[in-house]
């Protein structure tokens, strides 16, 4: 299933992130290339706001080739291209065929038959021709009568046959039929559900794909503050102020940073390729940073409203109720007559007594089942019995909804805490690197304060862009949740 295998996926680039995360190296950016990005708003989206660091616009560029690929196109190559999409349309497609079905039992049914019969023998028989009685007419007494042959079974007969029948009324066709449209009804809905997971799967996926391109250049950063150490480390030595463990340290430093940046680089191609098999894209694709996403600032009241007027499960559920009480009709309409007319065409080598090949009939019938030993009770009670489970699962549904809207907004108030503290961690941080920097500098720090200043900054800055990520799908987890994901899902 594509869900699972996406959601597998995704924990395999988180868990690719936090390796990356415990790396004691890191280093500023020598660059930033970054790209425009030109999809409209995600889900909850107010301001567009670029992913890519400011400070990571220097000399590093990710060398990226092919067509760009946005958070939307990246949907509707998901559905254009992947088998799981297709599978969805084709389950409406047989559910369509259900209406079809129902209405079979109204339409005319025809049937032919036919057969050819080889006898032993021939079976001849000599008949009076009445027209040739003679009678005497003095005494009125028989004198003489003529007969003929006829043949009463051939050596080879044969026999076609025609029927043609149509129920004239039937009580169980109304809600039998009513109930294969709102099936089909269902079914869509079921569609829609399923796109919708789909299409959160490939959203899950982009954004981790994304992420490790950020981390790229959160790692480029560190490699050129790695540098930078060693450059001041270096200067600092040719005039007698430094030493040689100094700008030993400093290039361990760069060395590392740099596999840091190469492991991150050689992981945000492997996400690419698993997202370019999910789209069904050949070949290498630009992806476009998407935009960060913003919470409206709903209350927990207001989501939980929300989800109960969206969720597509619920009104899923509804029809199931309405269906099960249709059922219980249909089982009461068992007890009212049913009407048909049959016509029959019999076409035969044998012309029989009357000398016609051929002969027809019509037949109007009906049939009343009174009495079926009890089974139509059990039916009606076991009918009713589904219509209480059909409310209870509507009920259900509403405390699961409840439940899980709870939990996923607690995820956002959490994970949204977690940003703001990692990013006034990346200030403290930064502002600490700064003084160490000019400390070392002048000769008021040594290299291994710089060394462990430099990292914890790195550190920081990693820790950054995974807790905006993780914030980024609480938000998207939220708002798939209460039912407002993607306008893609109900096309």
């Amino acid at each position: 299933m594509i869900t699972r295998t996406a959601i597998a996926l995704a924990m395999l680039l988180y868990s690719v992130q936090l390796f990356a995360q415990t790396t004691d190296t890191d280093s500023q950016n020598t660059t930033g290339v970054s790209e425009e990005s030109d999809m409209p708003p995600a889900p909850f989206a107010e301001d567009a706001v670029r992913r890519i660091p400011e400070s990571s616009a220097t000399s590093y560029q990710l060398i990226e080739q092919g067509p760009l690929i946005s958070l939307e196109r990246a949907h509707q190559l998901a559905k254009k291209n992947n088998p799981n999409f297709h599978n969805v349309e084709e389950q409406v497609y047989q559910s369509e065929t259900l209406i079809r079905s129902a209405w079979a039992m109204l339409l005319p049914n025809l049937s032919a038959n036919g057969k050819i019969i080889r006898n032993k023998n021939d079976i001849t028989m000599d008949f009076a021709a009445y027209e040739t009685l003679q009678v005497d007419p003095t005494s009125g007494t028989f004198q003489s009568i003529q007969t003929f042959p006829m043949t009463i079974q051939e050596k080879w007969q044969y026999a076609l046959g025609f029927t043609a029948n149509i129920t004239l009324f039937n009580a169980r066709s109304i809600p039998l039929i009513q109930n294969a449209y709102d099936s089909v009804e269902q079914s869509r809905l079921q569609a829609q559900i399923a796109r919708n997971d789909m299409l959160f799967a490939v959203t899950s996926l982009y954004y981790q794909t994304a992420n490790l391109k950020e981390l790229v250049y959160v790692y480029a950063e560190n490699v050129a503050m790695a540098e930078e150490s060693l450059r001041m480390a270096e200067a600092r030595m040719m005039v007698g102020q430094g030493t040689r463990i100094d700008v030993m340290r400093a290039k361990i430093q760069v060395k590392d940073s740099q596999r840091t940046l190469s492991d991150s680089v050689d992981a945000y191609k492997t996400a690419k390729r698993s997202m370019a098999l999910m789209l069904g894209i050949k070949g290498d694709f630009q992806l476009i940073l998407p935009h960060s996403i913003d919470s409206k600032g709903q209350s927990e009241t207001e989501l939980t409203r929300t989800a109960m007027e969206n969720r597509i499960e619920l009104r899923s559920a509804e029809m199931d109720v309405v269906m099960a009480e249709r059922s219980r009709t249909e089982t009461k309409t068992k007890w009212i007559p049913t009407f048909d007319a049959t016509w029959q065409l019999d076409v035969s080598s044998d012309a029989g007594f009357t000398g016609d090949n051929t002969n027809w009939m019509l037949i109007f019938a009906a049939n009343w089942s009174i009495l079926e030993g009890g089974a139509r009770f059990a039916e009606l009670d076991k009918r009713k019995s589904q219509i209480r489970m059909a409310q209870n699962k509507i009920e259900s549904l509403k405390l699961e909804i409840e439940i899980d809207v709870a939990q996923k907004y607690q995820e956002k108030v959490s994970k949204e805490r977690n940003l703001e503290v990692s990013g006034e961690l990346v200030e403290l941080a930064q502002e600490n690197y700064d003084m160490v920097s000019r400390q070392y500098e002048v000769g008021m720090a040594n290299s291994l304060e710089l060394t462990d200043a430099s990292s914890e900054l790195a550190n920081k800055k990693v820790m950054l862009a995974l807790a905006k990520l993780e914030y980024e799908l609480a938000l998207l987890t939220l708002g798939n949740t209460i039912g407002e994901y993607n306008s893609l899902a109900l096309k």
